[in-house]
């Protein structure tokens, strides 16, 4: 959710060192999940498919959803005349996350009782 301000802050300083310190905060930002997806991502899935399930999904979704996200944020700037527009394009998928979290649950339980 912390996009908007982001974007906010990249569009009041468009200059080089605005960008690092955006990207920077990002960063930051990033770290405080990245450390646990791996074994977030790995849950999901029984372990006799887990790689081939979580390589397929996270492919899928990486290039649709990445690889769309340029010519969405184009199109969303296009269409509001709002630079921080994309910032919508990145809570909405920041939500989307956040209610697929809520349903992920631990499968080390259920090879324990199988």
């Amino acid at each position: 959710m912390l996009a908007y301000p982001l974007f906010q802050l990249l569009a009041h300083i468009p200059t080089i060192w605005g960008l690092v310190l955006v990207q920077g905060i990002g960063a930051g930002i990033l770290t405080l999940y990245t450390g646990v997806i791996c074994s977030i991502l790995s849950e999901m899935f029984p372990t006799n498919v887990r790689y081939t399930a979580l390589s397929t999904s996270y492919g899928f979704a990486v290039a649709i959803f990445g690889g769309f996200a340029p010519t969405i944020a184009q199109y969303l700037v296009k269409m509001t005349g709002d630079p921080v527009s994309p910032a919508y394009y990145v809570m909405a998928a920041g939500l989307v996350s956040f209610i697929a979290v809520l349903f992920v649950r631990e499968r080390a339980y259920d090879e324990v009782l199988a």
